[in-house]
């Protein structure tokens, strides 16, 4: 299974991810993969953070080299950057999770912030 190395705020501004360090997440195991997004803007992607498994993964490169879009539609993968494999729950929450609410939801617990629901 391929794992998405990289968050994209759009095609000039994005931030990729090491797939084995601290976590190799290309081993086959299931794992949980929490990304925290600050904000839009151009900056905002030297904020952008993937865990793994409640540990942050090392950044390999940062891209900055225009001004962000508008806001779009959120994507995992599609194009060149297909997600292989399966995504088994997906939750999107109103709040940027701490790296101790990420370590929660890893142990199986929750975060005390109520997810974003409509």
């Amino acid at each position: 299974m391929a794992y998405p190395k990289e968050i994209r705020l759009n095609n000039v501004n994005y931030r990729s991810f090491s797939q084995t360090s601290p976590v190799n997440v290309i081993d086959g195991n299931w794992h949980l993969i929490t990304t925290v997004i600050t904000g839009w803007g151009q900056n905002d992607i030297d904020n952008a953070k993937v865990y793994a498994d409640g540990q942050a993964q090392d950044v390999v490169s940062t891209v900055k080299t225009g001004s962000p879009k508008a806001r779009g539609l959120f994507y995992i993968g599609g194009g060149d950057y297909s997600v292989h494999g399966y995504v088994d729950e997906f939750i999107v929450w109103n709040v940027n999770l701490t790296p101790a609410e990420i370590s929660t939801l890893y142990a199986g617990g929750t975060p005390t912030r109520a997810l974003y629901t409509k």
